[in-house]
């Protein structure tokens, strides 16, 4: 099994290293300027709260089915996850620029 996870185990972090940003910047684009430091702190607990909980319950249900029920649980989820996405943002659609809040100038 390490000859498999190895190659693999690196993809991880460096996936990380976008999502993790990219989840700050979107909530920073979309909170007002006055909210911004709840906001994000909010993410960082919710994010928090749900490793807790998804730990607990998987661990409960690894140890009562097995890893075939754990891996099946995460894989529907994490689908129904994406549908969910592309559906309320609507699949293929982007922000246009004039949307965005223009950077602060300096002088």
């Amino acid at each position: 099994m390490p000859a498999v996870a190895s190659p693999v185990a690196p993809r991880s972090p460096c996936a990380d290293s976008f999502t993790m940003p990219g989840n700050q910047v979107a909530v920073a684009m979309s909170s007002p300027p006055e909210h911004l430091s709840s906001a994000q702190g909010l993410l960082g607990a919710t994010g928090l709260a749900t490793a807790g909980i998804t730990g607990l319950l998987a661990g409960a249900a690894y140890e009562s089915s097995g890893r075939f029920l754990v891996c099946t649980t995460t894989a529907v989820v994490m689908v129904c996850s994406i549908v969910a996405a592309r559906t309320l943002a609507g699949a293929g659609t982007r922000p246009e620029a004039a949307t965005l809040r223009p950077a602060p100038e300096t002088t």
